[in-house]
C-alpha cells in the first residue's frame, strides 16, 4: 500500500502534476486526534490535495467515518481537494455513491455498553463531489 502510494506520487512529481509532496510518515508528525490522516499530500501552487489509496473496501461505520473525515478536512482548509485511487472499479463506484450530494451520512458513537450505534444521520453536502476525484489504477 505504501509502495503503491509512493509510485503514484513519484509519477505525479515526474509528470509535473505535483510540485512537492508530503508522505504519510512526514504527515504523521502533524497528526491531531480526530483529524483525517491521508496516505500522501500533494502540493501544487496553493492547492493541497489529500491522496488516498483504497485497495480494500470500507463498509458501514468505516465508510461513513472516511466520508466524514474528507468533508471535515476540506471544511477546515486542511486540504483543498482529494484524489482517491483504487484498483477496484467497485470501490470507486461505492465511494463515489457515498459522496454524492444528499447521500445519507451516518454519524456513529459508542453507547454506554461500548457498542457502536448510529447517533444521527446527516446528508453529504452538495459541494463535496466537486472536490473529490476518483482514479482507477
Amino acid at each position: 500500500h505504501n509502495l503503491l502510494t509512493q509510485e503514484i506520487t513519484i509519477s505525479a512529481v515526474v509528470s509535473g502534476a505535483v510540485d512537492d509532496y508530503l508522505s504519510e510518515r512526514m504527515l504523521s508528525v502533524q497528526d491531531k486526534p480526530g483529524k483525517k490522516r491521508v496516505d500522501a499530500c500533494w502540493l501544487k501552487s496553493s492547492l493541497k490535495t489529500g491522496i488516498e489509496v483504497e485497495l480494500s473496501k470500507k463498509w458501514d461505520r468505516k465508510l461513513d467515518e472516511f466520508v466524514s473525515g474528507v468533508i471535515s478536512a476540506i471544511e477546515n482548509n486542511i486540504y483543498s481537494q482529494f484524489i482517491i485511487f483504487s484498483d477496484s472499479p467497485a470501490i470507486i463506484a461505492a465511494y463515489s455513491l457515498a459522496m454524492q450530494p444528499g447521500a445519507p451520512l451516518k454519524i456513529w458513537k459508542k453507547n454506554n455498553k461500548g457498542a457502536w450505534q448510529i447517533d444521527e444521520v446527516k446528508t453529504v453536502p452538495d459541494w463535496l463531489i466537486s472536490k473529490v476525484s476518483f482514479q482507477l489504477i
